[in-house]
């Protein structure tokens, strides 16, 4: 299947083949547009996947690539010795990412398929200027804010607990919003990558804050440490895989420090939290 989408600026024409994932999912970012760049990110089964013939440059564990001037081919091998698990390939300014499934995988395709088109996704994101956060995403009335923190820390439960306290929220994207800057404000992303539960929004909004979530007995919201913000920023973004892309990845790191108000969120396990977190953001916006 080849569906054409518009994520932000970015038009991607899009092929893959399993609807698990998918499925409606695409539908409200489904696009008619026309531009003079389009990326196209594409996914193919194969009953054996054989590499170019290319010097190999990098070599870890089961994983090596194959990087020249203009294209760069990334190769995982099965654990087992059962042959090549899947190969990524891309141009080196993400214009073109081909990825390829191994047959053997089975009734894992599905899921490889969207794990490591999402993985490709993020990097052509940030060439975008898009930087992936690991994160929720929640906008409610006139506020738009992010909900941090990495696995266990009980992200999923306060977002929960936010869309039973205010039912009219939209959740923009669960698991991994694009944020970008412009004129010194922050914006958010929604994108059909958005986690294990596919809970995503085709919006995009200013962003008013950044929490990172820790488990408390009472609650508070505080004020970050330079440090200690910069810690947790990087902690819960995509870190690219690419050298190239590092500086695309700093320079919106340095705008979040500086153009985004962010703060750490001491919250409990009750819906008070999420009234707590609602009445800090009315008086502090």
């Amino acid at each position: 299947m080849v569906k054409r989408i518009k994520i932000g600026q970015m038009i991607i024409d899009l092929t893959y083949s399993y609807d698990a994932y998918f499925s409606d999912k695409l539908d409200p970012y489904r696009s008619d547009e026309t531009a003079n760049k389009v990326h196209t990110l594409s996914i193919e089964t194969l009953e054996e996947i054989t590499p170019p013939n290319k010097d190999i440059t990098f070599t870890y564990k089961n994983r090596y690539k194959m990087v020249s001037e203009e294209e760069t081919y990334i190769v995982t091998h099965f654990n087992q010795g059962k042959g090549i698990k899947h190969m990524i390939y891309h141009t080196n300014d993400y214009q073109t990412i081909k990825i390829y499934l191994n047959k053997k995988l089975g009734q894992r395709l599905a899921e490889y398929e969207y794990v490591l088109s999402g993985m490709a996704f993020f990097e052509m994101a940030l060439v975008s200027g898009y930087l992936p956060v690991h994160a929720s995403c929640i906008h409610y009335k006139n506020h738009t804010f992010l909900l941090s923190g990495p696995s266990k820390s009980g992200k999923s439960t306060q977002t929960n607990y936010f869309m039973q306290a205010y039912p009219a929220s939209i959740i923009i994207n669960e698991d991994k919003p694009l944020v970008y800057f412009k004129d010194h404000q922050a914006y958010v992303v929604g994108s059909p990558w958005s986690g294990k539960h596919v809970i995503n929004a085709n919006m995009e909004r200013p962003l008013d804050f950044m929490f990172f979530i820790e488990k408390a007995k009472d609650l508070k919201i505080k004020e970050l440490s330079k440090n200690k913000k910069i810690q947790e920023v990087f902690r819960n973004i995509h870190r690219p895989g690419d050298e190239v892309l590092v500086d695309q990845m700093m320079t919106i790191v340095d705008h979040m420090m500086h153009d985004l108000d962010i703060y750490a969120f001491a919250c409990i396990h009750h819906i008070q939290s999420a009234y707590y977190l609602y009445k800090f953001m009315e008086e502090n916006l």
